[in-house]
């Protein structure tokens, strides 16, 4: 059996055998930290160099002799006036061993005991014999313990002043339910309460309490309670205290709440108590819960037959589908879309300032609701490449007037649709990259406001055929074993070129090293200038003859890897390479494709959205827009996080990248934070208001607010009419009288020839 090793003390350096990892556990780290007596300044400086210490993988121990008999550390003395140090050497070794001036922290003078809110008890044991023990709580102490006499606070706001020694600012430790907190010694005529340690609670016991310390910091709003629980709550009257009588408790569930009335027999007083507040007003005021839920549901992406299969599995009351259902429809979706508009529009805002002169280049790509030709809802999302935000999105149906029930041309009206809103947005498109949907490219090039924009293809969408045709070449015997070994140097040549020379003056220049590839696997790294190869002569790497440069172990070079053996000319594999080369699809599609931007973050986005809008459930085009909406801020709010720098990589794992024979980084990020979906539920109550609102003007009998529209409109008119026969009357002073008064007698005399004047 291995013996243990001696291991060095980082407290007081010695070698031992028999020595403590320093914990994990933040409350355990503070304990030992504040076990050295350092001042309050040293000593977070202290736990902060040690934690960091941690993070670099530092293996730090203390010996068992800074170690009570319970495993707790011991803790060093400290002197009341500010400016000391603890004394080196001196333990906690009894009272024979304490000094004037000195505070001794004991075991056995305070025990603190959880509240039910986290807040905390206590129970002090005078020094003083003849004073007995006193129990004290922060609700029920004396006027003249007036230090003692504070409302109940949680461990971490917990403060004790004496009044007759305010000055005393030096802490004492204590250790009370796995927690780690700092209050004043107080010394208060020869008597002092000290801090103790109650309990050694086992390893099991610390987990526990830190558990329930840590559901203590949440402060939720509404907790899960059992019905028998609640009822043993109501035995007596809240009021009085008397009993209540059984006969008369009606108990009313509504929903997720629950409401019971009853009557004390001492005071005949008839209460109802209510286990949720009501929101509103008027007539449509509800229990909280009975619209959050649902609406919470719906903003989250969880389907609302899944949410009622859980609350009917545990037996939890909450409301019907149908109930669900008319709160997303009513309130839900209406505050979706008035929190999408600002979000948008901050989006919009961020992109406009950081956008460069020339204009930004923009990414498009479109997802329908169903795999083949027979998908009914469509959503294109615009992105702004440099910033990887949602600067525009629109989703179609294929009712919409256009599309004409042919779901294949969703995804171009959808194009030009959001190209259009950048546009009249004032945005200044320099560039769009899109995939290879040649129903776009055509609709966007036949539109006037968006010719100017330059056209790009995603490299990812013009590689891909090639790959395919590969393979259908690996799956045939003649030439399945040339092309299975030249597969991977092809597509790295192929991606290195194209990362290598971006500019569009460069891609004519770009097709031809690709090209020469034909060449190069022949065996062939120099040729003259022809019809196919006007600019590009021979291969750029470096001489493969011979051995490595470098010297091995042996003093000699390393010998190379083993060569792939030359492709025959005119042989099948030969003429597969050659005719996907120059084929005239490749090299179109080949001198418009971009190395800088790509459709992939629009794939990440597609691929996230299914979390709202999953393919295999049919959704209706008004759903369909508000699940979008939701999909849209779910993934800015995660941008805006890296942007801020609030949300970082933590980790990473590699993933093999078939396309481009590669290892691909896939980030492990920290948890994004979607302060949007709080805005919603809060919006939602405004939204109730508005729908409340809306109803009592339709019970009274008052017109819809578009008729005073209308009449505003109408009132606009007149004043307008007014103003012009001002105007005529104006001018019309200007005329002598005795004119006037021709055109007068010419106009009017005919029309009333009864009273002419002549008559």
């Amino acid at each position: 059996m291995l013996t243990k090793r001696n291991r060095k003390c980082a407290r007081c350096g010695c070698q031992s055998r028999d020595t403590r990892t320093f914990p994990a556990k933040p409350y355990l780290q503070k304990l030992w930290v504040l076990s050295l007596g350092l001042c309050e300044d040293e000593t977070a400086r202290e736990l902060e160099s040690i934690r960091s210490r941690l993070r670099a993988k530092e293996d730090i121990r203390w010996c068992d002799s800074h170690f009570d008999q319970s495993g707790l550390p011991l803790k060093k003395r400290m002197r009341l006036d500010k400016g000391s140090t603890p004394v080196d050497g001196q333990e906690d070794e009894g009272e024979e061993a304490m000094g004037e001036g000195m505070i001794h922290h004991s075991t056995d003078d305070v025990d603190w005991h959880s509240g039910i809110d986290g807040d905390y008890s206590f129970t002090a044991r005078n020094d003083n014999p003849l004073d007995g023990e006193t129990s004290l709580h922060p609700m029920e102490t004396s006027s003249s313990m007036s230090a003692l006499a504070v409302a109940p606070l949680s461990l971490s706001q917990l403060d004790l002043q004496s009044s007759q020694q305010p000055g005393i600012d030096k802490l004492a430790t204590y250790r009370s339910n796995s927690a780690i907190s700092s209050v004043p010694t107080i010394a208060k005529m020869e008597s002092s309460y000290r801090p103790s340690f109650n309990s050694q609670p086992s390893e099991t016991e610390q987990e526990d309490e830190e558990k329930e310390e840590e559901e203590h910091n949440i402060r939720a709003n509404y907790f899960l309670m059992e019905m028998s629980k609640l009822e043993s709550l109501f035995r007596r009257c809240q009021e009085c205290g008397g009993l209540i009588d059984k006969t008369s408790m009606c108990w009313k569930q509504i929903a997720s709440a629950i409401s019971v009335t009853y009557q004390c027999m001492e005071c005949k007083v008839w209460s109802r108590w209510d286990s949720q507040p009501k929101k509103g007003k008027g007539r449509s005021m509800v229990y909280e819960l009975n619209q959050a839920i649902p609406v919470a549901a719906f903003v989250t992406g969880t389907p609302i037959p899944r949410v009622i299969d859980f609350f009917e599995l545990l037996r939890v009351g909450a409301p019907s589908d149908r109930s669900m259902r008319d709160s997303i429809r009513h309130y839900a979706c209406p505050s979706i879309d008035r929190v999408y508009s600002e979000w948008e529009n901050d989006a919009r805002t961020v992109s406009k300032l950081t956008a460069a002169e020339d204009g930004i280049v923009v990414a498009l790509d479109g997802q329908f609701d169903s795999p083949g030709f027979c998908a009914s809802n469509c959503k294109v999302a615009a992105f702004d490449s440099s910033l990887r935000l949602i600067i525009a999105a629109v989703s179609l149906s294929i009712t919409d007037p256009g599309i004409e029930g042919k779901s294949c041309r969703m995804e171009s009206h959808g194009s030009e649709k959001v190209l259009e809103q950048l546009v009249d947005e004032g945005f200044t498109i320099k560039t769009r990259v899109t995939d290879s949907n040649a129903m776009v490219d055509s609709r966007l090039r036949a539109n006037p406001k968006l010719q100017h924009i330059e056209t790009q293809r995603d490299f990812w969408h013009v590689q891909k055929p090639m790959r395919k045709e590969w393979w259908k070449g690996m799956k045939n015997d003649e030439t399945s074993q040339a092309l299975s070994l030249w597969y991977k140097s092809f597509f790295n040549h192929l991606y290195y070129i194209n990362e290598k020379y971006p500019k569009r003056e460069d891609r004519a220049l770009a097709l031809e090293y690709v090209r020469s590839f034909i060449h190069h696997c022949t065996g062939k790294h120099k040729w003259t200038k022809g019809e196919q190869f006007k600019l590009v002569t021979k291969c750029n790497h470096s001489s493969r003859n011979g051995k490595k440069k470098g010297k091995g172990k042996n003093g000699q070079g390393k010998p190379k890897k083993a060569q792939k053996e030359p492709i025959k000319v005119d042989s099948p594999e030969y003429e597969i390479i050659k005719t996907m080369l120059f084929s005239p699809r490749f090299e179109k599609a080949f001198l418009i494709s971009s190395s800088d931007a790509g459709t992939a973050m629009c794939e990440c986005f597609h691929s996230m959205s299914l979390l709202y809008a999953s393919k295999r459930f049919a959704c209706s085009p008004k759903y369909y827009n508000k699940k979008m909406k939701l999909a849209v801020m779910h993934f800015n709010s995660l941008t805006f996080g890296e942007l801020s720098r609030t949300r970082v990589e933590i980790g990473n794992c590699l993933l093999p990248r078939k396309g481009k024979i590669a290892i691909s980084v896939k980030r492990k990020m920290t948890k994004g934070e979607h302060p949007w979906r709080k805005e919603i539920l809060e919006e939602s109550w405004k939204v109730r208001d508005d729908y409340e609102d809306k109803r009592f003007f339709k019970r009274i009998g008052a017109p819809d607010d578009d008729i005073y529209d209308v009449l505003k409109l109408e009132f606009d008119k007149m004043l307008r009419a007014e103003e012009q026969e001002e105007d005529e009357e104006d001018w019309d002073n200007v005329v002598s009288y005795p004119v006037r008064l021709a055109e007068t007698r010419n106009l009017f005399l005919p029309q009333h020839e009864p009273f002419a004047l002549g008559k």
